[in-house]
């Protein structure tokens, strides 16, 4: 939860969690359940092979996109924007 809060601060657990949920419900997620010392269970999503095919061809699809707008000479990198 510390790594997604980095990138998406604004964003409550809750919404993580129920995304996880719905992830896993339409099978693109797989849920390993692991007891942590005395603790109690955790899940631990993990995307499925499939859904990180999915994913590469969707990111190498926005890279054509994003270098494609930039050849025209729209920055797409809001950090670097004047």
């Amino acid at each position: 939860m510390k790594h997604m809060k980095k990138y998406f601060p604004d964003v409550n657990e809750s919404t993580f969690y129920s995304t996880l949920r719905r992830l896993h419900a339409d099978g693109s997620a797989e849920v390993r359940l692991r007891q942590e010392s005395l603790g109690p269970t955790r899940k631990y999503y993990k995307t499925t092979e499939s859904e990180r095919v999915i994913l590469h061809e969707v990111m190498k699809c926005w890279e054509r996109i994003r270098c494609s707008v930039e050849a025209i000479g729209i920055n797409t990198n809001p950090l670097q924007q004047q």
